[in-house]
């Protein structure tokens, strides 16, 4: 297939326009050395012929699709595909484990930058801070008169205590709850002066009958020989 040049029109690049504000035709002297260009005019040339193609085997009736069950060797086979989408996938996975070790470096790297800035900080405390000791030391300094703290230490004495069980309420009503037990029995000058619970039958020291009112019970012969008698 030939085709005319004359006929050849090729798109205009982007900021370029021809003089008549239309595509050009024809390949200028200026611009036969540029690939680009000089591609192009190859590439739309062989496009026009390619539909003067197509229109003349339409109409000679020849068929110009490929049919549903054709099937033809491809020029390359399937193992060599294979071996280049294995390639293709370890240049994109060797990609992504760089970018992904770019991160990882550029994380350590702010991370050590912050622990050092901590650190860096808490020194300068800690070196204010013995700075502050000494001079009180020396007596250079002192504390606020207003009481406060120089250096802003605050301790909460008050204790909160914890609400009692049921088993311990209980337990307190039963047997009291607290207080002192050491000496807790011992009398006083007005508990010594009260008489209200003397009882001489129980406090008298005198002594007394513990079995008065019961007969003595007789030893185990003298019951044998009373109930010899009475047979």
């Amino acid at each position: 297939m030939v085709c005319k040049m004359d006929d050849l029109s090729v798109p205009v690049p982007d900021g370029e326009q021809s003089k008549d504000g239309k595509a050009s035709t024809l390949l200028s002297k200026g611009t036969v050395h540029d690939d680009f260009k000089r591609e192009m005019h190859f590439y739309c040339q062989a496009q026009v012929a390619a539909k003067e193609a197509m229109e003349k085997l339409n109409n000679l009736g020849l068929p110009t699709e490929r049919p549903d069950d054709y099937f033809a060797e491809m020029i390359k086979t399937d193992a060599h595909m294979h071996k280049i989408r294995e390639k293709l996938a370890n240049e994109k996975q060797n990609r992504e484990n760089a970018e992904k070790a770019k991160k990882i470096r550029r994380m350590k790297q702010f991370g050590k930058k912050v622990q050092q800035e901590v650190l860096q900080k808490r020194q300068q405390e800690r070196k204010q801070m013995l700075e502050a000791v000494d001079r009180i030391k020396k007596g250079k300094d002192k504390l606020k008169g207003d009481g406060s703290d120089l250096f802003d230490i605050k301790t909460d004495n008050t204790k909160v205590r914890p609400e009692k069980s049921l088993k311990r309420k209980r337990k307190d009503a039963k047997f009291g709850f607290g207080g002192k037990k050491k000496q807790a029995k011992m009398n006083s000058s007005k508990s010594s002066g009260d008489m209200s619970g003397f009882k001489p039958s129980v406090h008298s020291k005198a002594p007394r009958n513990k079995n008065k009112g019961k007969p003595k019970r007789m030893g185990k012969s003298r019951r044998n020989q009373v109930k010899s008698k009475k047979r």
